[in-house]
């Protein structure tokens, strides 16, 4: 009979045996995918998060022009979503609000990550949306159908009493506060009405366009990243470092800790179990040496069994690790409101490298174990 044959019929006689070992190697493996797992998605979470709230865009492009190449033809960059501020706004005593009213469309609000707490964009050229903290400066309740007057100074003239107009329009939306909380949101329009009402006004306007960064990008120091963009660009530009200045846990160094700790259980735990599997065969090995069999084929029986419990345990632990990961996201996802799940190939290398290197631990243990017992049965052959 081969040595193959003779490895399975070896397997299926020890079969409960093999289970148990592929099960703590399953769990072993499980372990390590899944903290993993929870490290990259942790640091995708606080990203979304940070995303929610302080819009989903790198870059903020302030210009009277056309989009500057150099930031529409990055590499780094997606297209831009554009708004326009044209008008300050004045409260009753003729004094200046801070606010602006401008106006953007829906891929803005999509881009900015914007919320309706109430109604709709405008649609008509009588409509006005304003989020919350702009609505309230200017002394009203927040109810959609109310008249709101826009006060404004034609041409930007603060000191000409003539140059003074107002406006009225009727709220049909109520966003949730993103000028009071924005990065650079001030200078966003916190009053929007459509493009065609905007142009009745006679006053000087300026294109804000929002870049955000493609999915591909992933950086260790944004600031450097936009450093380096702001210089090749060339034009005035504001970073969202509310979003991208964020630092896990505080340190970069503590999510390199985690992970040397979680890969060195996960290693030792494979290792204990393939060298406890091994010990358990020591005398099985011993006896089919003396029946003849050759260091090859022990060694090939070893590997073969081995592979047995290590691959199928191996790529179930990472395949139940990714699953209970991805339903576990996406309950997270549906209660968040937002996206933030995803599995690099990377985890998938860590975990399956763990393995080898649980291998090549356990084959540097059972050298050294090798040498110490042949050097102990030399010391006895001299007695």
């Amino acid at each position: 009979m081969s040595v193959f044959g003779i490895t399975l019929l070896s397997i299926k006689r020890r079969m409960p045996q093999i289970i148990k070992a592929a099960c703590t190697t399953l769990a072993a493996v499980f372990f390590v995918t899944a903290v993993l797992i929870f490290q990259e998605n942790m640091y995708q979470w606080q990203m979304s998060s940070n995303k929610s709230r302080f819009g989903d865009w790198f870059i903020c492009e302030v210009t009277s022009k056309e989009p500057n190449n150099s930031l529409s033809e990055h590499a780094y960059l997606n297209a831009p979503v554009k708004a326009v501020t044209c008008v300050d706004m004045f409260n009753k005593d003729w004094k200046m609000t801070g606010y602006i009213l401008g106006s953007f469309d829906e891929a803005f609000v999509k881009q900015g990550r914007l919320k309706l707490n109430a109604g709709h964009l405008p649609q008509e050229d009588d409509e006005i949306a304003m989020d919350w903290n702009t609505l309230l400066s200017l002394g009203y309740t927040g109810e959609i159908g109310e008249t709101i007057t826009i006060r404004y100074c034609e041409e930007n003239s603060v000191y000409n009493n003539e140059a003074r107009h107002e406006k009225q329009f009727r709220l049909s939306g109520i966003f949730a506060n993103y000028t009071s909380i924005w990065k650079y949101g001030k200078k966003m329009p916190g009053a929007v009405v459509t493009e065609n009402a905007l142009s009745a006004f006679n006053t000087k306007c300026k294109n804000s366009y929002l870049y955000s960064l493609k999915e591909s990008v992933r950086a260790s120091d944004y600031a450097i990243v936009y450093k380096k963009i702001k210089e090749d660009a060339k034009t005035e530009t504001e970073y969202n470092s509310a979003v991208y200045d964020y630092q896990p846990w505080n340190s970069a160094a503590v999510y390199a800790y985690m992970y040397i700790v979680v890969m060195v259980i996960g290693i030792l735990a494979l290792s204990y179990q393939l060298i406890e599997y091994r010990n358990t065969r020591r005398k099985s090995y011993n006896m089919f040496s003396q029946m003849g069999m050759t260091k090859a084929g022990i060694r090939k029986m070893y590997i073969t069994e081995n592979a047995f419990i290590l691959i199928p345990a191996g790529i179930i632990g990472i395949l139940l690790a990714l699953a209970v990961g991805h339903f576990t996201g996406q309950a997270l996802e549906a209660k968040s409101g937002y996206e933030f799940y995803r599995v690099n190939m990377e985890v998938i290398i860590k975990s399956a490298g763990s393995v080898v290197i649980a291998v090549i631990v356990e084959e540097l243990s059972g050298i050294i174990s090798n040498i110490h017992f042949y050097r102990k049965k030399a010391v006895s052959k001299k007695w």
